[in-house]
């Protein structure tokens, strides 16, 4: 899963990271495996900058809201914790472990290669703002802020705490590094909740990570070895069924 690689990746210090529908500008959080997505999309361009998740987005925007059109499913606000409303139903996580709230209002069966121009640009804009509730922007920062420290080789324990505090201000300061949204791949036939299981289990695993390191002012080299162990950790089951159904799908990482 490549847990916290997004820090890194907004930092420009490691590779890039995956990501889904066009959106943000700006995913390791509790990340999955970097890679880069293939195929045709299904809608769109892309906006915004990022370190990763490069390419075509299914369409532009930056966290936010946006709104969702059509294919039966239900038009809302891009919110993290929104109920859908309408003939479709409402979206869940749909078999996702730990967090909180619902990825999307977006119904759960649609396809993702289905999905409008708008829909793909609420997909990226929800999964943000559900990671920013179901983890906290404070352990958002925490976790990039040690990835990006110890991925910097620092000679000395001042070294590690002073370039890990710097980060984690910064993004106190500015918000989460959130990539730009790879484009969906025509071929990509995985629902939307299946994707947000992904997301789900993405985010329950980033938040124990994070959990068991130590603050920005107390870490030492010695705990370098754990914070690699979670940043090259395995992907969720979820995300793994995702990878299988979607094999050039680039799906956003905390």
């Amino acid at each position: 899963m490549r847990i916290g690689l997004i820090g890194v990746v907004g930092l420009a210090v490691l590779g890039s990271t995956i990501a889904v529908a066009g959106c943000s500008s700006g995913s390791s959080g509790s990340g999955g495996p970097s890679g880069t997505s293939s195929g045709s999309s299904s809608s769109g361009a892309a906006s915004g900058s990022s370190s990763s998740g490069s390419g075509g987005s299914s369409s532009g925007g930056s966290k936010g809201s946006s709104s969702s059109s059509s294919g039966g499913s239900s038009s809302s606000s891009s919110s993290g914790s929104g109920s859908s409303s309408g003939s479709s139903g409402s979206s869940s996580s749909s078999g996702g472990g730990g967090g909180s709230g619902s990825v999307t209002s977006i119904s759960g069966s649609t396809a993702l290669n289905a999905l409008t121009t708008a829909q793909a640009t609420q997909l990226c804009n929800d999964t943000y703002t559900y990671f920013a509730n179901a983890i906290g922007n404070a352990a958002l920062c925490k976790g990039q802020a040690m990835t990006a420290a110890v991925s910097t080789s620092p000679q000395t324990d001042a070294d590690l705490q002073q370039t890990c505090t710097t980060h984690e201000n910064s993004c106190t300061q500015s918000g989460p590094d959130n990539p730009a949204c790879s484009a969906i791949p025509s071929s990509c036939t995985a629902t939307v909740a299946q994707y947000s299981a992904c997301m789900v289990d993405q985010a329950t695993a980033y938040t124990t990570g994070v959990a068991t390191f130590p603050d920005c002012a107390t870490i030492t080299k010695d705990g370098e070895s754990a914070i690699w162990t979670w940043v090259g950790a395995d992907s969720p089951d979820s995300c793994n069924t995702l990878g299988t159904i979607c094999a050039s799908l680039n799906y956003q990482t905390p």
